[in-house]
């Protein structure tokens, strides 16, 4: 066996075992995404896999870095409220047999997921602002976030969850979103439990990935 057969093996078991890590996140994310509507949601029928944690850290990290890395200012200071995200969770994680509550990462996990969504809708040519608010600024309503997010997740795909298919993505965020209104609007039965600030954490990366991505589109095609 000649050293290039060697190299060649080496590099195809490499891409074995990055395939195999992939397939294996994919999966834990796919499964935490899938979450009922808040009136049908017992936080007893979930048992959070750890397992998920470090899929969940790491895709927000990397899509948070991305950002960081953008020239929109905008971007920039979502993602530095996006590190604050990262770290409450971590810290409420570490100190989960003491309370059990995610309050700090599911409220900054929800509000830079709106931010984003928000910088999707605007940089969408098919949507509108539905109204703006008092002070001038653009506003878009839930339908509006949920119809951006299935065309850009359609487009990009990141990490090919439910085989790239943003219909599917939509109807899992729908109910999260079911979640997040209840939690940023007062519900008495809202909840803040572990399994629904990973699935949060877990939604923050991609919609990180899928704005990163669009914002390298407009770049090259020197719309920004």
């Amino acid at each position: 066996m000649v050293i290039r057969d060697l190299i060649d093996e080496e590099l195809q078991e490499k891409l074995r075992e990055q395939k195999k890590r992939l397939d294996e996140e994919r999966r834990l994310a796919e499964e935490q995404i899938d979450i009922e509507y808040p009136w049908n949601y017992e936080p007893d029928d979930y048992q959070l896999d750890e397992e998920g944690f470090k899929p969940a850290i790491t895709w927000a990290v990397e899509s948070r870095t991305k950002l960081e890395e953008s020239n929109e200012d905008d971007l920039q200071k979502l993602a530095a409220r996006m590190e604050v995200a990262e770290k409450a969770f971590v810290d409420e994680f570490d100190d989960r047999d003491v309370d059990g509550e995610y309050y700090k990462s599911l409220f900054l996990t929800i509000s830079v997921q709106d931010g984003l969504i928000s910088w999707l809708c605007k940089q969408d040519p098919n949507l509108s602002p539905s109204d703006p608010n008092d002070i001038g600024e653009e506003v878009y309503w839930g339908g509006q976030k949920e119809k951006a997010i299935k065309t850009w997740y359609d487009k990009y795909a990141p990490m090919e969850l439910k085989e790239g298919d943003g219909e599917q993505i939509k109807e899992h965020w729908e109910k999260f979103f079911k979640h997040r209104h209840r939690i940023m609007h007062g519900h008495p039965d809202a909840y803040f439990d572990d399994n629904l600030a990973l699935t949060s954490l877990f939604f923050l990366g991609l919609i990180g990935y899928t704005v990163g991505s669009r914002y390298d589109d407009l770049i090259r095609g020197g719309s920004l």
